[in-house]
């Protein structure tokens, strides 16, 4: 899809570039503005100056250089004043701000106050207009004879810190007695440099360029003016944007969940910006699946096992609870309820007797205790009411002692508390008989 024909990167640049003031001087003295969307211009007025160049201030002002002059243009009739002689030599000029513009003079770079058209010396630049100063985000930009200089000030702009071409000699640029920066949407900012009646789009990076506009006025261009940019946020390192990337999504979420914030399902158009600025373009078709849950009656017997559909096994009636995974991934929640099996037994059969004497045989009152038995609470009295055991959880480990002494042989009593799987409690008496 990359591959176009040539007149479609032209097209596609005017396609792109946003409209903006832009005034250009011409060889004739003419002031023009441009619509370079268009490719078309319109006449303002004849300066009847030869002006070098032309450039706003930041509040809009107009201002051209001639013979070592500074003058103030009118924008709408293209009248001039004469401000002051500034003692330089140039043919390069662009704003600072408000109240200063800056100019080459025999390749150093001097600021030139726009009230009385005094100047002063800013740095050595060792690069020679052939047409004109322009900013690019923070940096100063010239056009030398088939180069594209990039100067960089200190922050306090009063020093140049360095001055380089961006392009060599062997892929010069077009001589540029004009230039501008232009903002083009949907892609970075460009220097818009005017060569004779034309306007080329040149990269800032690699000095590489583009004819976008050919013969938009009727004579040369000596000079153009634009009021600045505002710097871009991250700094290009590129000529161009690079493609925005775009793909269809379709995903599915589980009740409760988000997919990069969307919680409903729907149709839905994300932007995830890169550093890069290739930006990704999603749509995001999504679906949502219900929770759902299900409630299983089932029965049980005594010592029977049961498999609950999570695998588990259990062994007595009760409420279990499993959790599943559907084919979407998605939680499912069985609730299995199991009831005592009708003609089932859930009892116990405490021992008449036991013999702890030692020889590890029947030495604990060993008490049967079925899966639908929960607990089993245990208290042992002596035939005059006195407690000799207590358990709240008989674990078979009565060896018919009390305070860790043997007990008499004798018939003892018991009180035993049953608490089943269904929660309920059942008490049981009766005798035991220890005998040695």
């Amino acid at each position: 899809m990359k591959q176009v024909l040539s007149f479609l990167f032209t097209l596609a640049a005017l396609q792109s570039f946003c409209q903006q003031r832009i005034l250009v001087k011409l060889s004739n003295g003419d002031l023009y503005s441009l619509n370079v969307p268009n490719c078309s211009s319109k006449f303002i007025g004849s300066t009847n100056h030869g002006f070098g160049d032309i450039s706003f201030t930041s509040d809009g002002r107009l201002w051209g250089i001639e013979n070592l002059q500074l003058f103030q243009i009118d924008t709408t009739t293209a009248n001039v004043t004469l401000v002051g002689t500034t003692g330089l030599d140039a043919v390069s000029l662009v704003e600072l701000n408000d109240s200063t513009l800056l100019m080459e003079s025999h390749q150093d770079l001097y600021g030139v106050h726009v009230r009385d058209a005094s100047s002063y010396y800013i740095g050595h630049i060792g690069y020679q207009a052939a047409g004109d100063l322009t900013w690019y985000d923070n940096d100063l930009y010239l056009t030398a004879s088939g180069q594209l200089i990039k100067i960089v000030l200190n922050n306090t702009q009063t020093q140049v810190i360095s001055a380089a071409p961006v392009n060599s000699l062997s892929n010069p640029i077009p001589t540029c007695e004009g230039s501008a920066t232009g903002y083009f949407q949907n892609n970075y900012n460009a220097i818009l440099g005017f060569s004779g009646q034309n306007v080329y789009k040149i990269c800032p990076i690699d000095g590489s360029y583009t004819l976008i506009c050919p013969s938009i006025v009727p004579d040369g261009i000596s000079g153009g003016a634009t009021l600045r940019l505002p710097v871009q946020v991250p700094l290009p390192v590129t000529c161009d944007k690079p493609t925005a990337v775009f793909s269809n999504v379709t995903a599915g979420i589980c009740d409760g969940e988000t997919l990069d914030g969307h919680s409903l399902a729907g149709t839905y158009t994300d932007t995830f910006v890169a550093q890069n600025g290739a930006d990704s373009i999603r749509t995001l078709t999504l679906q949502k699946f219900p929770a759902f849950s299900i409630n299983i009656i089932d029965s049980i017997g005594d010592n029977e096992d049961y498999k609950l559909p999570s695998g588990e096994l259990v062994h007595s009636p009760g409420v279990y609870k499993s959790t599943l995974k559907t084919v979407n991934d998605c939680d499912s929640i069985i609730n299995t309820t199991l009831l005592l099996k009708a003609g089932s037994i859930c009892s116990i059969k405490p021992p008449k007797v036991f013999t702890p004497n030692g020889d590890e045989i029947n030495d604990e009152w060993v008490i049967a205790k079925p899966y639908c038995i929960k607990l089993i609470l245990v208290d042992v009295y002596n035939r005059w009411g006195g407690l000799v055991y207590h358990s709240d959880n008989y674990q078979n480990d009565w060896n018919g002692k009390y305070n860790d002494k043997p007990l008499p042989d004798a018939t003892y009593y018991y009180v035993i508390r049953i608490l089943y799987s269904d929660n309920t409690f059942k008490t049981l008496t009766g005798n035991v008989i220890i005998l040695r």
